[in-house]
């Protein structure tokens, strides 16, 4: 949407002249590949780039520009600068301000693209309002509050998409005016925008919004907020639920599907009485995400709901909460007259993990209803009688693709003795869809008898794929010639399939037969040969892996897998290839070369990774510090400790656990101060470090803890309390806090 008819029209116009640009490049990447190294053929790229600067077409100038930024070639922030504020092409421009974004990406001021707010034309000031948002420079704020007000929406949404990504407090009150913004699109960028502000400091303005009597407003307001577990939000959603306005009643139950915790259940199950069949729905799916048994009861009476949706989430629901008095009225409930109900009856049972309803499964075999009919003869598989084995036999015979596919599914769940017959025969059906599942679920079986099966199965160039799969579970080395004899086919599926399950048997046969795939065509065969030959330790790999890692032509994703493999050898040479891919362009590369070199705790690697924890991207830093942790360098605590306060979540959940991992008290006081308002991850991950250390004065702060309202914060703070006193009171925070006063 940024750029210009004008723009477009310019490129069509020059088409000619991007065809002889193709070709140039074309044969100077010849040239280039007979340069002596990767980093020699990319000076000569680029230097032949930056020449294209000059050029006076203006389309060939953009061209430059973008692949300038694709590369990240810093060196060329000045020139591309220039371009921005001078050339006289607005295409020229907006190359420049889009090249601007990568490049240099790092905090800091740009004072080019501020300029570049100013320019005449549209398209330029919308993509600078794009590139300061990327820069992460909280000093624009207020300039990009402004570009709200630009005559062209596409420059008002970029700038409130901007500021959502700057995360600012001083953006909210303006992003609210927007949301009366005559362009659709500039409404709902902005209440994207206002979500994300309310993690960073904006949640009180956008609740106290909540209290105004406009219900359009209240609902607006609604979709703004984030879905995060926060006490005051919570607090004020629960609060809306008794709106006189059905909609925003509505609205509150679908936020507080994914933020309620068991503080809701009384006032969501409430709702259940609400007239409107919809609300009485939602309420439901609030209380099936909170999956609080408490309001089991009130779930069980709506099965009676006139309403045949209303019935079926409730029996959804139930299959959400363990209780044994809901099965009997599940079980009524596949008698049903709806098969929506009868079917979602059906799941919940299933989750329920009873086994009890065998005679209505059998009846429901027949059920005009395809869907149930099919879900009844799945949960057959479970049963190990013989009317269960009849209707799946029977089943596999069926006109129905779905119904075979279905028996063939139920077999899986039986016993070996029961499945692997039904398995069998289901390969014979003439439905591609059931014969490849029955191979992947004779893989599942994992029994020895069916691997010469499977082996000849490879010889079907319709499953082959399957079966190569079905081997890797089986994982039986009988198989590893016939699979290698797949690493040369011509389907990319067959060659990655044999080569993965090459790698889950580990056999060292199949190492010379997986060198070639280093240089596959597609590079996610690639990466699974790279992973493969280094589970397998083939030393022969290590050279072509080294050279996946620093060729810049290859993708990130191909050379952090190189990065992430070379940190399984122990090769001496490796670790410095690691730190010269330190400095790589792409985050996902440092990240896992932090992490390889954590995984090697090689010495010499220990400044690299301490100089990583300062890295601009929060995931390099979080993998930074768990690599350090495991390398003994004098400043691991002091660093990783300063993590505890680093502005991203992720690396402060990391800082939290590697302070457990270097096994150093002086980490425990900080631990143990388990902030309140952070997130329920960070206090698991604090928890479990502090049983790691031992730390008997942190019990207090466990216990505590046992209060959270998530889940896997009191389970660790239970655990670390075992490991600490020796004692094991579960997470009954009365009998810990008895036993601790006593001591």
């Amino acid at each position: 949407m940024i750029n210009q008819r004008s723009t477009v029209s310019a490129i069509i116009h020059a088409l000619p002249v991007m065809l002889l640009l193709l070709a140039f490049l074309s044969l100077a990447a010849a040239a280039r590949t007979a340069a002596s190294t990767a980093q020699d053929r990319m000076e000569a790229y680029v230097r032949e780039l930056l020449a294209t600067l000059e050029s006076p077409d203006e389309v060939l100038r953009s061209l430059a520009l973008w692949k300038l930024g694709e590369y990240r070639v810093k060196a060329a922030k000045e020139r591309v600068e220039a371009l921005l504020l001078n050339d006289p092409s607005p295409i020229v421009r907006d190359a420049a301000a889009k090249a601007l974004e990568t490049i240099d990406p790092r905090r800091g001021p740009q004072p080019a693209l501020l300029s570049a707010l100013r320019d005449p034309d549209t398209s330029v000031r919308a993509r600078s309002a794009v590139a300061l948002g990327a820069c992460g420079d909280k000093t624009v704020v207020e300039t990009l509050v402004r570009c709200l007000a630009d005559p062209e929406s596409v420059v008002r949404w970029t700038a409130a998409q901007s500021l959502g990504c700057l995360g600012d407090g001083r953006a909210v009150a303006p992003l609210i005016d927007r949301l009366q913004d005559p362009s659709n699109t500039v409404r709902e960028v902005a209440t994207v925008a206002l979500g994300k502000l309310a993690e960073v400091g904006g949640l009180p303005y956008l609740l106290a919004l909540l209290e105004k009597p406009d219900p359009e407003t209240r609902l607006t307001i609604l979709g703004c907020l984030p879905h995060i577990h926060d006490q005051r939000l919570e607090r004020a959603v629960i609060a809306v639920l008794s709106d006189t306005h059905p909609e925003v009643r509505k609205r509150a139950l679908l936020l507080l599907q994914s933020v309620a915790t068991v503080a809701s259940v009384k006032p969501v199950a409430g709702c259940l009485r609400d007239p409107n069949a919809k609300l009485r729905v939602a309420a439901l799916q609030a209380l099936s995400f909170i999956g609080d048994a408490r309001a089991a009861e009130a779930v069980r009476a709506m099965l009676n709901d006139p309403d045949a949706e209303v019935r079926a989430t409730a029996a959804y629901t139930l299959g959400k909460m363990p209780d044994p008095r809901s099965l009997p009225p599940l079980i009524s409930a596949l008698a049903d007259k709806d098969p929506q109900v009868r079917f979602t009856a059906l799941t919940a049972l299933e989750s329920s993990g009873t086994r009890d309803i065998l005679d209505r499964l059998l009846a429901l075999a027949d059920d005009p209803d395809e869907q149930a009919r099919g879900y009844a003869i799945r949960m057959l598989g479970v049963y190990a009688d013989p009317r269960a084995a009849d209707v799946l036999q029977r089943a596999l015979q069926d006109a129905s693709v779905h119904i075979r596919l279905c028996a063939c599914r139920g077999a899986g769940f039986g016993s070996r003795a029961t499945a692997i017959p039904l398995l069998l025969s289901a390969l014979k059906d003439p439905a591609p869809d059931v014969k490849k599942t029955a191979i992947s679920l004779l893989g599942e079986v994992g029994d020895a008898t069916v691997v010469p099966r499977l082996i000849e199965l490879l010889k079907d160039p319709m499953v082959q794929a399957q079966a190569a799969a079905a081997l890797k579970t089986v994982g039986d080395k009988t198989a590893v010639t016939p699979l290698c004899a797949l690493l040369a086919s011509d389907n990319f599926r067959v060659r990655m399939n044999a080569a993965s399950a090459l790698d889950a048997i580990g056999d060292s046969r199949a190492g010379p037969p997986l060198l070639p795939l280093l240089n596959d065509r597609l590079p996610v065969v690639r990466r699974v040969a790279v992973y493969a030959l280094a589970h397998l330790g083939e030393p022969r790999a290590i050279p072509g892996i080294v050279a996946l890692l620093h060729d810049p032509e290859q993708p990130e994703e191909m050379r952090g897998a190189a990065a992430a493999s070379l940190g399984l050898y122990r090769d001496a040479g490796i670790t410095e290839r690691l730190i010269q891919a330190a400095g790589d362009d792409s985050a996902l590369v440092r990240g896992l070369v932090a992490q390889s070199m954590g995984e090697r705790g090689d010495l010499h690697a220990a400044e690299t990774v301490l100089r990583l924890t300062g890295d601009p991207s929060s995931q390099v830093r979080a993998k930074a510090i768990v690599a350090l942790a495991k390398l003994d360098h004098p400043k691991a605590v002091e660093t990783i400790t300063r993590a505890l306060t680093d502005p991203v979540l992720e690396v402060r959940v990391a800082a939290a656990g590697a302070l457990g991992a270097v096994k150093d008290a002086r980490g425990a006081p900080l631990l143990a101060q388990l902030p309140r308002e952070e997130s329920a991850a960070f206090r698991a991950a604090a928890a479990e470090s502090l049983g790691t250390l031992h730390d008997l004065q942190s019990v207090p702060a466990l216990i505590e803890l046992l209060a959270d309202p998530n889940t896997l914060p009191r389970r660790k703070a239970a655990g670390a309390l075992k490991t600490i006193t020796g004692q094991d009171f579960g997470e009954d925070a009365a009998a810990w806090r008895a036993w601790w006063e006593k001591q």
